[in-house]
């Protein structure tokens, strides 16, 4: 078989060997495999004692407390330090002084090969 050479044909291509690869019976085998794993997992004694645990401890709480707070720290800027800004020469663009004024050299010589 050639290898295709335009797009329509090439998506063509693509599409005739996912029927092939679902016919094969391959995936049904692997879906059916993976749900008998999360079956035996869900019925363990350790999951159901964790989510009692969870219930009676008022989890859901803590992880909200917990993903508001992760939320706020990404609003304000995270690691990242937010600084004074400056127009980027030769771009029209921002870019933070600290960076420029760190090594001008180094920003025209990245700007000239980049």
């Amino acid at each position: 078989m050639e290898p295709p050479t335009s797009l329509s044909t090439i998506f063509n291509y693509l599409f005739d060997l996912i029927k092939k690869f679902l016919a094969s019976g391959a995936v049904s085998d692997f879906i059916h495999k993976l749900s008998d794993l999360i079956m035996k997992f869900l019925a363990s004694e350790t999951v159901v004692y964790v989510l009692q645990w969870f219930r009676k401890e008022n989890v859901r709480i803590i992880v909200a407390v917990v993903v508001i707070a992760l939320l706020f720290c990404g609003c304000r800027g995270g690691p990242a330090k937010s600084g004074k800004t400056m127009k980027a020469p030769g771009r029209n663009s921002r870019i933070p002084r600290s960076n420029f004024e760190a090594s001008p050299s180094a920003y025209f010589r990245n700007l000239r090969n980049g």
